[in-house]
C-alpha cells in the first residue's frame, strides 16, 4: 500500500470519527452503539497503519490478494452488524407491540371508570 493512499485512508478515517462524534453530540446515536462504531474505525486505522498484519491474515487464510482479504472481512463483519442490528430491531418491535396492547387495555379500563363515574352521578 503506497503512502499517498495511506494517507487519504487516514483522512478518510479521521472524517469518519468527526461523524460519530457529531452524531453523539445530536444525541443520533446512543453511546453503546459508537463503541461499536468507534472499534470498527480503530480497526480500519490498525490496517491502514500496519497493512502488512492484515496481508498475513490474508495469507492464512489462503487469500492471494490482501485487498479481496480485506473486502472479505469487511463483508464478514458487516453482515455481523446487520444481524446484531436486526436482532435489536426485533425486539424494540416485540417490546412496541407489547407497549401498545398494554395502552389499549389501560385506556378500555379508564373509559369504563369514566363510563362508570359518569353513570353514577346522574343517579345522584
Amino acid at each position: 500500500m503506497n503512502i499517498s493512499l495511506r494517507i487519504e485512508l487516514i483522512i478518510a478515517i479521521i472524517i469518519y470519527f468527526m461523524c460519530i462524534h457529531h452524531m453523539l453530540k445530536l444525541k443520533k446515536l446512543e453511546l453503546k452503539y459508537s463503541l461499536l462504531w468507534m472499534f470498527a474505525g480503530f480497526l480500519m486505522l490498525f490496517f491502514v497503519i500496519f497493512p502488512q498484519v492484515l496481508e498475513k491474515m490474508a495469507t492464512c487464510l489462503g487469500i492471494v490478494n490482501y485487498l479481496n482479504g480485506l473486502f472479505s472481512i469487511v463483508l464478514f463483519g458487516l453482515i455481523i452488524l446487520l444481524m446484531y442490528l436486526t436482532m435489536l430491531v426485533s425486539e424494540l418491535s416485540s417490546k412496541h407491540r407489547k407497549l401498545v396492547q398494554e395502552n389499549a387495555l389501560l385506556e378500555e379500563r379508564v373509559r369504563k371508570l369514566e363510563h362508570y363515574i359518569g353513570g353514577s352521578r346522574k343517579n345522584d
